[in-house]
């Protein structure tokens, strides 16, 4: 993908509220602590705060052959106003289908959306 997120700033002024990402071994569950790190695997690994996962939802993104995101589903459910997903994930919209089309298989992508706030999509 390749853009910037100021993800480091986000998550510091409390704007960004959540991230997602694969989770194949289901690793993330509520309670497991959360390293806030930019660069992760890199030599300039900067973890900048600490966290605890409050919550976890699973989500699937579908997207159209232009990739652009048609249907997001969260728990199982479609999600009409996913928009507040992206933002609240710290990312424009057109960020967010970037960000997630790169990493969908076919077309689709699944994960988790791991909370540190007491936020939850219904």
């Amino acid at each position: 993908w390749g853009g910037e997120t100021n993800f480091e700033s986000k998550i510091l002024s409390g704007e960004k509220l959540h991230t997602i990402r694969v989770d194949l071994k289901s690793r993330w569950k509520a309670g497991n602590l959360i390293q806030h790190v930019t660069g992760n695997r890199t030599k300039q690994r900067n973890q900048f705060a600490d966290g605890v996962c409050t919550s976890t939802q699973e989500i699937t993104i579908i997207f159209n052959d232009l990739g652009k995101a048609e249907t997001v589903k969260v728990d199982g459910g479609e999600f009409s106003q996913w928009q507040n997903i992206a933002q609240n994930d710290g990312l424009d919209m057109l960020s967010f289908e970037k960000w997630f089309y790169a990493s969908s298989v076919d077309g689709v992508f699944k994960g988790k959306i791991i909370h540190w706030t007491p936020l939850k999509y219904e």
